[in-house]
This record gives C-alpha cells, structure tokens and sequence, in this order.
C-alpha cells in the first residue's frame, strides 16, 4: 500500500453532494458532502469544508471537516485541529490533534479484522 505518496485518485470538491457507495483506489479528498459508504485499502482525507454522513469503512482517515456515523479505519484515524467526529469508531491507533473532537463510542486494538 502507497500511503502517504500524494496519488490523489480523487476528489469531491464543495458544492458537490454524493449520494450512494464510493469504492477508490490510492487517495481520496471530500471538501464537498458524501452520504453513504465509502470502502478502500488506502487513505481518505476529509478536507476543511467535507463531510461524511455513513460508513467508513478505509486503511487511514485523516478528518478536518465533518463525520457523522462508523468508521473503522484498519490502520488509523487521525483526526486534525477542526475536525469533528460525531460517530462509533473501530481501530487500532488514534492521532487526536488539540482543537479535533470525538464523540462517540471509540474501540481500539491490534486485531484488523472486523466483527
């Protein structure tokens, strides 16, 4: 897995609403609204001005917008100054940056297998 490397394979920008399953390969950015489930081996970053209303279901999760709903990010959810996190989440590191917020039920460990 290429983590890190900048292949931005895609992107939703703002004023941009999605509404359904997105499936992505390498690195996606949302600054516009995604409602549904997203699933991919790989990194997704929800810019400033994004949002996600659904399941997450990714490698890494990088949040400075808006998450309401699951996430279970395999390897790590970083969650930046500005980020809001208003969902259940499974995984097995947590990077919370002074001014991110959390909140709801949060279940870490080493296992990546999903229950």
């Amino acid at each position: 897995m290429k983590l890190g490397k900048g292949d931005l394979s895609g992107f939703i920008d703002r004023g941009v609403t999605i509404t359904g399953t997105v499936e992505f390969e390498n690195t996606l950015r949302i600054d516009g609204k995604l409602v549904g489930k997203i699933h991919s081996n790989d990194l997704l970053i929800i810019g400033e001005h994004g949002e996600v209303d659904g399941e997450i279901d990714v490698a890494v999760v990088s949040v400075t917008g808006l998450v309401k709903g699951k996430i279970y990010a395999r390897q790590r959810l970083e969650i930046q100054k500005g980020g809001r996190v208003l969902a259940d989440v499974v995984t097995p590191k947590l990077m919370l940056i002074d001014g991110g917020v959390l909140q709801g039920k949060c279940e870490m460990g080493t296992d990546e297998s999903k229950d």
